[in-house]
């Protein structure tokens, strides 16, 4: 869920970040447990959407661009609107992720 932004306020993005993991810490915390883990598929299927969103944009074409890694792959940018990473970002799933004691 950890994205930067190439067209909007960085601010912004941080604070739906921040709210995000302090979410999943209160949540983890309530559950005693020691350890959280991504369950398997999960980040798979937010690479892909983010890929899919990039498709076709300024970043993911031919220029060079320092958000592309030496692959040119692009892994930081959130390719949609703020509002969109929002509404993501508001509430922690808290089924896609196991939490270990």
């Amino acid at each position: 869920m950890i994205q930067g932004l190439g067209h909007n306020s960085i601010i912004f993005m941080l604070e739906c970040q921040v709210n995000y993991i302090l979410q999943l810490l209160q949540e983890t915390m309530k559950r005693k447990a020691r350890i959280v883990v991504v369950k398997e598929g999960v980040q798979e299927n937010w690479t892909e959407q983010v890929d899919k969103g990039l498709e076709g944009t300024v970043w993911s074409s031919s220029c060079a661009s320092w958000y592309a890694n030496r692959r040119g792959k692009i892994t930081t940018l959130w390719p949609k609107t703020c509002t969109s990473y929002y509404l993501e970002t508001k509430n922690v799933d808290f089924s896609k992720y196991e939490f270990i004691q």
